[in-house]
C-alpha cells in the first residue's frame, strides 16, 4: 500500500482517535493508512493528479538509504499485520507477511546484485533480521503456500 494525501480521505476524528501521526521519520503516513484501514472499510479513489516539485533537501530524498524506507516500510507494515488490531483472519495475515517477506528479499537483492549496493543491503538484511536462507527462501518461494 502506497498513497499519499493526494489520495486519501478520512474524518478528523478517527485521525484523533488513533492519536495522530506516530512522529516515525519516513513512513508515518503510511503507518497511519494502515492503522486508519484496520478500523474503518476502505474505498480505493484513482491515483490523484498532483505537481510535485523536487529538490536535494527533502526527506524523500534522505529516505532512500538503508534506515530509510527500504526498512521503515517493511518494519511497521509486518508490525500492523502481527497486530491484534489487524482486520485479517490468521491465515490471510500469514499469506500478507510472506508476501511482504518475499518483497523485501527482492528488493535486498536487488539492490545487491543489479545495483551494485551491497553493504547497504547488508545493512538492510541485518535489519530485517533475515539470514542468507531466509533471504532466498522468501525472494524465491511460492507465496501462496506459506504456512509459517
Amino acid at each position: 500500500m502506497l498513497t499519499g494525501p493526494t489520495g486519501a480521505i478520512i474524518k478528523k476524528s478517527l485521525f484523533e482517535e488513533v492519536g495522530g501521526f506516530s512522529g516515525k521519520r519516513f513512513v508515518g503516513d503510511n503507518e497511519m493508512w494502515l492503522i486508519l484501514a484496520a478500523r474503518q472499510p476502505v474505498v480505493k479513489f484513482q491515483p490523484s493528479l498532483f505537481w510535485w516539485r523536487k529538490h536535494e533537501l527533502q526527506e524523500y530524498r534522505q529516505g532512500q538509504s538503508a534506515q530509510g524506507y527500504y526498512t521503515m516500510n517493511y518494519l511497521t507494515m509486518k508490525s500492523i499485520l502481527e497486530n491484534g488490531n489487524c482486520p485479517l483472519n490468521e491465515a490471510d495475515s500469514r499469506q500478507a507477511i510472506g508476501l511482504l517477506n518475499a518483497r523485501q528479499s527482492r528488493l535486498i537483492l536487488h539492490l545487491m546484485i543489479k545495483k551494485g549496493r551491497i553493504k547497504e543491503a547488508l545493512e538492510i538484511l541485518k535489519i530485517c533480521s533475515f539470514s542468507a536462507f531466509d533471504l532466498i527462501r522468501n525472494a524465491f518461494c511460492n507465496t501462496r503456500s506459506i504456512t509459517s
